[in-house]
């Protein structure tokens, strides 16, 4: 969710943990979703792919 698609933009870390808590039991597994949930969120930072300029570039098209 973090990472930009064709057909969405990417979301902010917040947003997905959001979006993690609110299907959980639905989309997500709740036992494996309340482990995610508990990760920093300063060390999932360290995971999300930046936008590189040429993928900015796209997006603006």
């Amino acid at each position: 969710m973090t990472s930009a698609r064709a057909y969405r933009p990417a979301r902010e870390v917040g947003e997905t943990l959001d979006e993690i808590r609110k299907c959980l039991g639905k989309h997500f597994d709740p036992e494996l979703g309340k482990i995610f949930l508990s990760i920093p969120v300063e060390k999932l930072q360290e995971h999300v792919v930046k936008t590189s300029p040429a993928q900015a570039k796209l997006k603006s098209i």
